[in-house]
């Protein structure tokens, strides 16, 4: 017969690990730091659901059968390992100096994994380093919450400010202050799971909360650039021939296939009579944007050069004379 608490657990760790399996499985068809902030928060978030599980011998058991005897060791091990997820996970959501501050927090939340993992396995007491971890991740936690909280720091230190993670981060740092201080202060014990345990699911959803607002703003600025390039696609166009010139003996063709969305080739015909025309053929170095708007400026040089276009040294002359200043 399950407890409550029991039941609980068994309902958010098969939450936390859906929703940790499906940020890994689209992390795999992201790309750059989306990539990374979506894998780190899936694996916190899956480490976090099998610990959950892990607490509840009957349901662990039903989900990895043989190995429902490490249980025990298992909730251990997550434990130590959470705050380098969560760590790895800010990092990638930091700048500057909460960045750096961050990766150095990683090296003793290593070795305090290090060594917690291995006193675990060597089936020593296990709860050994609590002190230093607790201190740790008290450290981590404010210096989240303040950034996330304070909007003069967080607009300088963080790639996206939310108070949806300031609430989330600021509830567990007040669960683990208590846990940390009620034998000193005498405060009532809670049951795990009603308290700290809580205080941890609201602070993870509010991260999930994060990397979902990080992937829509990815999703807006990338739309914006999309429009963008496509408007920079219809001018480039706008500037090449729009018909060719009709000689007597001679047929033309144009056809132009860039690369990329825009590039810079450029290609202008001058007629001159029905027996004659200028060609002219341009390849700005470079590619994209940068090489499209140097390729806009041949189009308006040569404007003032068709009156001599049966002189290419004239024509060769004046457009160096409009882009050469």
């Amino acid at each position: 017969m399950l407890t409550r608490e029991e039941f609980a657990a068994i309902i958010l760790g098969t939450v936390f690990l859906f929703i940790g399996v499906g940020a890994c499985c689209l992390a795999a068809v992201r790309g750059g730091n989306t990539r990374r902030i979506l894998s780190w928060f899936g694996i916190l978030s899956a480490m976090y659901g099998v610990r959950l599980f892990a607490e509840v011998p009957l349901a662990f058991g039903l989900l990895f059968g043989s190995f429902w005897h490490i249980a025990p060791q298992l909730v251990w091990a997550i434990i130590y390992l959470l705050p380098i997820s969560a760590l790895f996970f800010w990092v990638e959501l930091s700048r500057g100096n909460l960045r750096r501050f961050l990766q150095i927090m990683l090296v003793p939340a290593s070795v305090i994994a290090a060594v917690g993992i291995s006193a675990v396995l060597l089936h020593k007491s296990p709860d050994r380093l609590m002190l230093y971890y607790r201190i740790q991740v008290i450290c981590g936690l404010l210096a989240i919450a303040v950034a996330n909280a304070v909007p003069r720091i967080g607009n300088k230190y963080l790639v996206i400010r939310s108070w949806v993670s300031a609430v989330g981060t600021l509830l567990f740092l007040a669960a683990v202050l208590y846990e940390n201080s009620r034998t000193f202060l005498n405060l009532r014990e809670y049951p795990f799971h009603s308290f700290e345990s809580v205080a941890f699911a609201l602070f993870l959803f509010s991260q999930g909360w994060v990397a979902a607002e990080k992937v829509v703003a990815d999703e807006h600025r990338l739309l914006s650039i999309e429009n963008e390039l496509a408007m920079a696609r219809e001018i480039q166009t706008s500037i090449l021939p729009s018909n060719v010139p009709e000689l007597s003996r001679m047929r033309i063709s144009a056809a132009y296939c860039p690369m990329t969305a825009v590039a810079g080739d450029f290609y202008w015909f001058i007629a001159i009579d029905p027996h004659r025309a200028g060609f002219f053929v341009a390849d700005v170095t470079g590619h994209g944007v940068p090489a499209a708007l140097i390729a806009s400026m041949i189009k308006v040089a040569m404007q003032s050069v068709v009156a001599c276009a049966n002189n290419p040294a004239c024509v060769l002359r004046g457009v160096e004379r409009a882009l050469s200043g």
